[in-house]
């Protein structure tokens, strides 16, 4: 055996054992470096969620304080959306790390599934190296040996077997490595899940408690509604809050119509839907009678029922102009789609945008729910042309009014 052979065979040694070694180290850092990425977004929002549970505590305490004081419906009300506010801020928080434990689980499924790739390559190398000396004979180390045909040549045969079990040696330990590192990723893997599981019960708890809430809050709406003459004072707030945000959506209507030429985003025109999953109109547009009050009042637009949490979604693309709350319309937005068109989304469980932010056709921008002067979950939705408020159902088919 020459000595460019008895190099070559060394070379090649030494890159399989790097180049095994490189793999498991590559893999290896890959999972530490987006662990510790999502470790670090995990336990800041744990840190958020034990400031939303204090901030919790602290809004049933006060709760449990005006209960016992003589204050008014829409008072309470606006405390009890708050408190609605809190929880859905709190299960938000907790659909968040269920997202990045399952984006976790994900890479590690991945690294396992590269782990057990190694295992295997690495297991065929030596159900090879096995049929080899199966079918050289079980002393094939020293028929080579014996074959030399001088002192020399066993020598450099020596050396070449040697080289030989070096990389046997290193092609076992990386495989036990690489076996060892897939059951670290498993164990991993186990503690996301249950981290996903007991986040899922938590989010049941939540969206439970949410529920509990939004009856609770509508309840005194409610009560109002059936006792109006006990109540009498608790209507006319009310009655003069609505008009008085009428009012002051009206002059929002006719300043925005006029900055219209400033708008960044153009809508089309062309409306769509803007809750998913539910088209039933409980309430026209126009003078009819109230089914809160049981009396004649103009609406303004039409409401659009559908569970809590419901998508709301632009109806076009526009500014922001408004996002925020009020005691009679609850969390609503303002859209101005720079065209001439407005559009509001009103008694909102939670505004998804800011104001003077763009959005697109079709974006997310709440979700349904019954904040506000409301007595059940609905979305009052609104269009203006020209700054004068019209029927929102002439842009739209296949609706259905209940």
């Amino acid at each position: 055996m020459d000595k460019k052979r008895k190099l070559f065979v060394r070379v090649v040694c030494i890159l399989l054992a790097v180049a095994l070694s490189l793999s498991l180290l590559i893999t290896i850092l890959a999972s530490l470096a987006a662990r510790a990425t999502y470790v670090d977004d995990i336990e800041r929002l744990e840190t958020e969620r034990e400031s939303l549970i204090q901030q919790q505590q602290e809004m049933d305490a006060r709760i449990e304080e005006l209960k016992n004081q003589n204050i008014s419906a829409l008072s309470m009300k606006v405390v009890l959306d708050e408190r609605i506010s809190l929880t859905q801020s709190e299960l938000d928080n907790v659909d968040s790390q269920i997202g990045i434990y399952s984006a976790l689980r994900e890479t590690w499924q991945e690294r396992i599934a590269d782990f057990q790739s190694e295992v295997d390559d690495q297991f065929r190398n030596y159900k090879m190296r096995l049929r080899a000396i199966e079918e050289n004979g079980t002393v094939m180390y020293y028929s080579v040996l014996f074959g030399a045909t001088s002192i020399e040549d066993f020598i450099q045969r020596l050396y070449f077997v040697m080289e030989i079990r070096q990389y046997d040696r290193e092609l076992y330990e990386k495989t036990l490595s690489h076996t060892n590192a897939a059951q670290e990723a498993r164990e991993e893997l186990a503690l996301i899940d249950d981290a996903i599981s007991q986040l899922n019960t938590q989010r049941v708890i939540l969206a439970a408690r949410i529920e509990a809430e939004v009856e609770e809050a509508t309840g005194v709406i409610k009560n109002v509604q059936s006792n109006i003459e006990l109540y009498q004072a608790d209507f006319d707030e009310m009655d003069l809050a609505e008009k008085a945000l009428q009012e002051n959506v009206g002059n929002m209507l006719e300043a925005l119509q006029r900055q219209e030429p400033t708008v960044a985003t153009i809508g089309t025109g062309d409306f769509i839907w803007p809750v998913i999953d539910s088209r039933t109109v409980i309430s026209r547009y126009g003078t009819r009678m109230n089914a809160m009050y049981g009396i004649i009042k103009y609406h303004s637009g039409v409401d659009i029922v559908a569970d809590y949490g419901t998508p709301v979604l632009a109806v076009d693309g526009g500014t922001v102009t408004t996002a925020t709350y009020d005691p009679a319309f609850g969390y609503y937005i303002i859209i101005n789609h720079g065209n001439g068109h407005t559009t509001m989304y009103a008694h909102l469980g939670e505004i998804s945008v800011l104001a003077g932010s763009q959005v697109v056709q079709g974006q997310l921008i709440g979700i349904v729910g019954a904040s506000g002067i409301c007595d059940q979950c609905f979305m009052h939705f609104e269009v203006s042309e020209g700054g004068v408020r019209v029927n929102p159902l002439n842009f739209f088919n296949n609706y259905t009014v209940r």
